[in-house]
Formats: C-alpha cells, structure tokens, sequence
C-alpha cells in the first residue's frame, strides 16, 4: 500500500508533478507578499506600456530613411500606374470597342489593350517613382534635410526633370505640377498641427 502512494506522488510521463507538491499551492499572481509561483515567475509590472516596444541599433533612427522607403514607393507607383492603365483600356474597350465580331475576339482585343495600357501608365508612374526617390535620396545625403522641404523640393525636380525633354515650357509646368501634388501631400499629412495652429 505504501509503495503504491510512493509511485503515485512520483512525477511520471502522464503526471510531471505530484498534487501534493506544496510548492503548487503558491497563487500565480504576486499579492501583497510578492510571492509568485516558482512555475510563473514572471511579473508584469515590470513591463513598461507607455513606450515603443522595438529594438532599434544603437545609432540608428526610430523611422524609416528614404532609402528604406523608396522600394516601397516605386512598387506602389507601378501598381497604380498598372490599375489606371486597365480601368481605362477597360473604359476605352467598351465604348469604341468593336461590336461585330465574336466574343473570344472582342476579349483578345481587351486583353491587348489592357497589357499596353497597363504598361505605359505602369512604367510612366514607375519612372516617376524612381526619379524621385533618387533625388530625394541625394538631397538627403547631402544636404541632410529631411521632412516637407526634403518632399517639396524632390517633387518639384522630378516633375522638371520628367518634362524637361519636351521644352522649357513643359519644364516648368512640370516642376508647377510636382510641386503642387507635394504641397497637397504635405497639407493632408500635417492636418493635425494645421488643425491645431488653427484653433490655438
């Protein structure tokens, strides 16, 4: 009979640990005393909420360079070139579309209107994305600013440098244009200190 309770509060496969290990008794949560299970050893008020819970390497920024988020840029700019390129060969297709041939016909002509489309809006935005990027890139090398100025003046070279081909006339509307769209963007991304200045 002894034997048998001896096996029985011995830890085995199927039971790691006896129910009348008194070290199991000890609550999971610290009370007043501090005491915590041997099994849960862990506090969490040592854990600080308030601030950011990333690693960053000594030396390095807490956001993102141009560099990092070039990559990121001129995929989008592709993608969104891509997707105007198809809604509007897609609009093109229907309304001069020809309408006497055969249905495996009609969709091969979407299809190929499409692929062209598609391409040439997608490769113009990814043009745009990698001259900016670059510029940006360099104007933060150099010259190390960054922020709305670093935007403004990238966004108006890219669109002078993008047109400068066709004219001294469209050199100028483009830099007009890219500076434009950049001041847009930077009003859309400070609308709460707009906001705030505002009502301050």
């Amino acid at each position: 009979m002894d034997q048998d309770r001896n096996k029985a509060s011995k830890p085995g496969f199927f039971t790691p640990y006896s129910t009348g290990d008194p070290t199991l008794n000890v609550p999971v949560s610290a009370g007043q005393a501090g005491v915590m299970s041997p099994y849960m050893n862990f506090d969490p008020s040592f854990i600080k909420t308030g601030e950011a819970e990333f690693i960053f390497p000594e030396g390095a920024d807490k956001q993102r360079g141009r560099f990092e988020v070039a990559f990121s840029q001129i995929g989008g700019a592709v993608l969104a070139g891509g997707l105007y390129g198809t809604l509007n060969a897609t609009y093109l297709w229907k309304k001069h579309g020809r309408t006497d041939v055969t249905a495996r016909i009609r969709y091969t002509d979407w299809a190929n209107t499409v692929g062209k489309r598609a391409a040439f809006h997608g490769q113009a935005l990814g043009t745009i994305a990698v001259l900016y990027s670059i510029i940006g890139i360099v104007v933060a090398k150099t010259t190390g600013v960054e922020g709305e100025v670093n935007i403004l003046s990238s966004a108006t070279a890219t669109g002078a440098l993008y047109r400068m081909a066709d004219g001294h006339k469209k050199l100028l509307r483009g830099g007009a244009i890219g500076f434009g769209l950049a001041s847009i963007f930077c009003l859309w991304k400070n609308t709460d200190k707009i906001r705030y200045m505002l009502d301050g």
